[in-house]
């Protein structure tokens, strides 16, 4: 896969805008003022355009050797950019979409995880993926992610959010199931491209009933400041967007994409092509189903 063609011109007019500057510290300032707003355009570890849409979220790219570095060596390579600091809750949230995303049939599955969603895991000792993307590779993650489950159902009764701390221990931890399991689990965390917050009982909408509400921001910023100005012009209202467990955890990856005529789509396109969303929450829940076990149990997305 290339890079998009208007991002490799972005990056090369930065660095040429850079050369044109004299001294040593304002170069740097210009670059570090131009370049920090679009992070999210380019990978974390190579610098280069990614070859997927950007969204909010800083992230790896599809790389072998970026992933590689990102499995082997973690946070120590992606920094803050790695799913480290995000909240347990958010953490075994990330975890419950892709094992739902793993109980889909294979077909849909192979949407799910695509070239550009599926994970680049490694044996120890080994630069070769040991997963690819074909009918052999979706087998072998399907099996992993009802590893990864029936780990979670097992440990989250006693420990309930703080399985993670066992996950990751040498003895009872997941590395003793599968040596994939700890890349997988961090795979999850990192390749989530959304920022995801928990809300505090005083920000959560009542009427839905349930504590399992979040904050999600995806749009990178071009998009944000270009639906700020539409707002401006024309207003703006809320509203409710339901789809399955499963499609949300490609939709934290890829977006909210309009998705009518395509193989993605899930529900039908009774009113024309678009993403739908509807003003009551009730409307939107039949369009969602809730394969959540343990902590979110209930859950609807």
């Amino acid at each position: 896969l290339e890079a998009p063609a208007l991002l490799v011109a972005k990056r090369a007019s930065l660095v040429e805008d850079v050369i044109a500057q004299t001294g040593v510290l304002v170069p740097f300032a210009w670059y570090l003022r131009k370049r920090l707003p679009c992070l999210h355009e380019f990978c974390v570890i190579c610098d280069e355009p990614l070859v997927f849409s950007p969204l909010l979220r800083p992230t790896v790219c599809t790389r072998t050797l970026c992933c590689y570095s990102a499995r082997t060596f973690g946070d120590a390579v992606t920094g803050e950019f790695s799913g480290v600091n995000a909240s347990l809750e958010v953490w075994d949230l990330l975890v419950a979409m892709a094992v739902c995303a793993g109980r889909m049939n294979h077909e849909r599955m192979k949407i799910l995880f695509g070239d550009q969603s599926f994970p680049q895991l490694f044996i120890p000792g080994s630069t070769q993926p040991a997963l690819q993307a074909s009918d052999d590779g979706l087998k072998r993650l399907r099996k992993l992610l009802q590893q990864l489950a029936t780990y979670r159902a097992s440990q989250i009764g006693g420990s309930s959010i703080h399985w993670f701390t066992r996950a990751f221990s040498d003895t009872g931890g997941i590395g003793a199931i599968d040596e994939l399991l700890p890349q997988l689990l961090h795979w999850v965390w990192d390749s989530n491209r959304s920022y995801i917050l928990a809300l505090e009982e005083d920000d959560r909408i009542s009427e839905l009933n349930t504590p399992f509400q979040y904050l999600l921001l995806s749009a990178p910023p071009e998009q944000e400041a270009a639906f700020q100005r539409l707002k401006d012009t024309y207003g703006s209202i809320f509203c409710f967007h339901g789809s399955t467990s499963a499609n949300w955890h490609c939709i934290l990856r890829q977006g909210l994409k309009n998705a009518s005529g395509t193989k993605l789509m899930s529900s039908g396109q009774a009113h024309g092509p678009g993403i739908y969303m509807a003003r009551d929450s009730i409307t939107s829940a039949n369009y969602s189903t809730a394969c959540f076990g343990g902590l979110h149990a209930g859950a609807r997305p």
